[in-house]
């Protein structure tokens, strides 16, 4: 049961010795990432977006006369993702 997270198990005891480890202040230094990785980031969490919006064209080519149907129901499915992001964020 030690893999499992039982009870007396290698993580429980891990975990809490480092919280009695930490002193001084967590989290990230100042200025330890700069421009370029914050860019790159950026970059690599607007990727998966852009290859749908790119390839939606070509699934209307194969949708025709149904395509007008599901194009707003999941734009309005996007959003209401987006704004229940949003209220966790906050």
């Amino acid at each position: 049961m030690l893999w499992f997270g039982g009870a007396g198990s290698r993580r429980e005891s891990r975990g809490s010795n480092v919280a009695e480890r930490s002193n001084g202040p967590t989290g990230l230094a100042r200025e330890a990432i700069g421009l370029r990785e914050v860019r790159f980031q950026s970059i690599t969490h607007m990727a998966p977006a852009a290859a749908v919006a790119f390839s939606s064209p070509f699934g209307i080519t194969y949708g025709g006369g149904a395509t007008p149907l599901p194009v707003p129901i999941a734009i309005v499915a996007c959003l209401l993702v987006g704004v229940s992001i949003g209220q966790v964020a906050q």
